[in-house]
């Protein structure tokens, strides 16, 4: 899997997942709560499958020196790939690994990514 560049590297949880008539967004706050929050935003057109996990239960990503990745050939979208024939040719597996929430996501569309509003 190759970096995603689309914060800077740093210590990142997923403090929200919102579901909305536009797609699904998860919200990242730095560990130290020092940045302002930006969410990654999915739009469900776009979206093929997407699992999230606690973090317990993915030891394989413990000790990963970045927190976003993206992949066109990884095992998670390669078992998609094997299952259906229609599978889409453009799909990409994006993967979030926050502090206590790992983000598997495959999408045919890179996501918008912007910052949170102020509370």
């Amino acid at each position: 899997m190759e970096k995603w560049s689309i914060h800077r590297d740093g210590q990142y949880d997923v403090a929200q997942i919102k579901y909305n008539l536009d797609g699904v967004s998860f919200v990242m706050c730095d560990d130290k709560r020092t940045e302002r929050p930006f969410e990654i935003i999915f739009r469900h057109e776009n979206i093929v499958a997407y699992n999230i996990t606690d973090e317990t239960y993915r030891a394989d990503l413990w000790k990963c020196d970045s927190r976003f990745y993206k992949s066109e050939d990884s095992e998670y979208l390669n078992i998609f790939k094997a299952k259906s024939p229609l599978f889409p040719k453009n799909a990409v597996h994006y993967l979030i690994i926050g502090t206590n929430t790992i983000v598997d996501i495959i999408a045919k569309a890179e996501p918008e990514v912007k910052p949170c509003e102020k509370a």
